[in-house]
Parts: C-alpha cells; structure tokens; sequence
C-alpha cells in the first residue's frame, strides 16, 4: 500500500498510508523507494513487486560466491 500512493502523490521518497505520511512504519524504507521507481519506469505492479528483491538476492548470492 506504501508504494501504490507513494507512486499516486508523485513522492518517492516519504511513505504514505492513506493519504498521509506513515511515521507508524519504522523500518528503512529502501525497498519501497525501489518499488516505487520500478513502478513509476514500468507501470506494471507485478513487476515492481518483485524485482528489487530478486536482483537483491542476485547481488547478494553474486557477493558470497565471488
């Protein structure tokens, strides 16, 4: 829900739920930031969804096996 109004207010970088900025989420909200741009490049919510986390898990297996 995050990303789908932060993509609607036009602001990537503050969170939001139900139209106001979220100070109740206190995790990093880097993840959300990515699926925020990866939706607002895209336009396409599967997408955006899933893949930050899979090129994370991508890079981190790359890092351990490199």
């Amino acid at each position: 829900m995050n990303m789908l109004e932060m993509a609607e207010n036009g602001n990537p970088l503050v969170t939001y739920f139900e139209g106001a900025p979220d100070h109740y989420n206190t995790k990093p909200p880097l993840l959300i930031i990515m699926q925020t741009c990866v939706y607002l490049i895209t336009d396409h919510l599967e997408l955006s969804l899933r893949l930050p986390s899979a090129l994370a898990g991508l890079i981190c297996c790359l890092v351990l096996l490199g």
